[in-house]
């Protein structure tokens, strides 16, 4: 779960990020960000948000050593408290374990809820079968540049996103 501003470079669809309650979203175990998406005309058309507004919550060393979990759920910032109306920013867990075999690589597990009460079923539909497996896939390539480019630069190996298999 990376929102700074490197996440560009291979995440299309994201286009900016705050903290609008302060803090470290790398160094601190919760935190509150603002982030901004473009998911194309269409998907904003038919109700998703193009703000997306979240408290992620992170857990190091558990389950195990090594692993961390995170929890994530939509935020009213006003009311602080959890927005059950949020379409994108609905309830997110995972855990992020290194690989048992490459070190340069991980595992993540995840599980996502959204609240997609109002999109119709073909909008539905359009979005899981066409434009989440292209996202996913441009994300992939985009990453795969990314560390490409680190190492031409010379980025010391701390600050390169891993690469892809």
């Amino acid at each position: 779960m990376y929102y700074g501003e490197r996440r560009k470079e291979w995440d299309t669809q994201f286009k900016s990020y705050s903290l609008p309650l302060g803090g470290d979203p790398f160094r601190d175990e919760e935190c509150v960000l603002d982030y901004e998406v473009d998911l194309g005309t269409l998907v904003h058309m038919v109700g998703f948000p193009r703000r997306i507004i979240v408290k992620v919550r992170k857990r190091h060393d558990y389950p195990q050593p090594g692993m961390m979990t995170f929890a994530s759920f939509g935020l009213d910032v006003e009311g602080k408290c959890r927005d059950v109306s949020s379409k994108l920013g609905g309830q997110k867990t995972g855990t992020i374990m290194p690989h048992p075999q490459d070190p340069s690589k991980c595992i993540v597990h995840s599980l996502a809820l959204s609240n997609t009460g109002g999109l119709p079923k073909w909008g539905l539909k359009m979005l899981m079968s066409t434009m989440a497996p292209q996202m996913i896939k441009g994300m992939q390539v985009g990453h795969r540049h990314a560390w490409l480019r680190a190492r031409l630069h010379g980025l010391p190996p701390c600050l390169r996103a891993a690469p892809d298999p």
